[in-house]
């Protein structure tokens, strides 16, 4: 889940009308990992946590969830967790008086998605529970900021197979009313997994459709955040049997992600073995040889 943690992290630091340093350093840090440079957000970011030190708990968690996010971003779990570790031990109690409970929720949101990073699914659901209760006394059982814990909560009951509270979950964000548009995009990308679990391929391909074309208008054709709802459309058309489709969504996906993030990172990594399954379903001998062009994304569509 690494989808709009910058977003979570950029709300923890309002504090004063005159911004210390730590803090305009973390809001040009989210500023460049939003617009697609991760190691100028990460340098500025571990300026900012130097610079936070002298102003207490809130200026330091505020620093290592953004960290922490751009971690998990970039597929570093057991780093991420690392980061929030010293303000948020796992086994320790988590909310108390002297913690407030809005700055509280969006670094237990962190810490869950690198449980699930690391495919500790139980722990993550538990933390994903404890950050939506926080989020909800905090702010209400309607506020928008709950959407992305309700996904990531719903992406955790899937991996466990329990479709029907990850279903429900689903539903309950799609139902809050005012969701931000990278919310909608990943909320949109979950249902049409959904879909394609329980069997429904060409409904999971429209959803997906949409959420791709959400995507897009968010965050740009070529961001690296526009590179999942590709993912998981590839897997609809293949469960179609539409494998050219498919292998036109990973290739474009992979360019976006090897521009983004560089031709060696995991995430790559992953979409290059996306493509050798898809070229032995397709029974295809050389799965690096390209049997369509790269199409772009509006003739994905067609």
């Amino acid at each position: 889940m690494r989808i709009l943690i910058f977003l979570l992290a950029a709300s923890l630091c309002a504090f004063a009308a005159e911004k210390p340093r730590w803090q305009e350093l973390l809001e040009k840090g989210n500023a460049l990992r939003k617009g697609g440079d991760p190691k100028g957000g990460r340098e500025l970011y571990e300026t900012a946590l130097k610079e936070a030190q002298p102003y207490g708990f809130e200026a330091d968690l505020a620093v290592r969830s953004a960290l922490a996010g751009l971690a998990v971003d970039l597929g570093l779990y057991v780093e991420a967790e690392e980061y929030l570790i010293p303000a948020l031990p796992p086994k320790a109690p988590m909310i108390n008086v002297a913690r407030p409970l809005a700055r509280i929720f969006p670094a237990l949101l962190i810490l869950g998605l690198a449980q699930l990073g690391q495919k500790r699914y139980d722990d993550a659901v538990q933390t994903f529970k404890q950050s939506l209760a926080t989020a909800e006394k905090a702010l209400g059982p309607q506020s928008v900021a709950l959407v992305p814990i309700l996904n990531a909560l719903a992406v955790a009951h899937g991996q466990l197979d329990q479709r029907k509270a990850s279903q429900q979950i689903l539903a309950r964000a799609i139902s809050i009313s005012g969701i931000a548009p990278e919310d909608r995009v990943e909320t949109l990308r979950l249902v049409g997994e959904q879909k394609l679990a329980s069997g429904d391929p060409r409904g999971a391909s429209r959803a997906l459709l949409w959420a791709l074309s959400a995507a897009e208008n968010t965050y740009g054709r070529e961001h690296p955040l526009v590179a999942p709802a590709l993912v998981s459309l590839a897997s609809a058309y293949e469960a179609i049997g539409s494998f050219q489709r498919a292998e036109a969504a990973l290739r474009s996906a992979r360019l976006i992600l090897s521009k983004a993030l560089g031709g060696g990172h995991p995430h790559v990594a992953a979409v290059d073995d996306r493509l050798a399954r898809l070229a032995r379903s397709a029974k295809r001998p050389d799965p690096r040889a390209p049997t369509v062009d790269v199409l772009e994304l509006r003739k994905i569509r067609k």
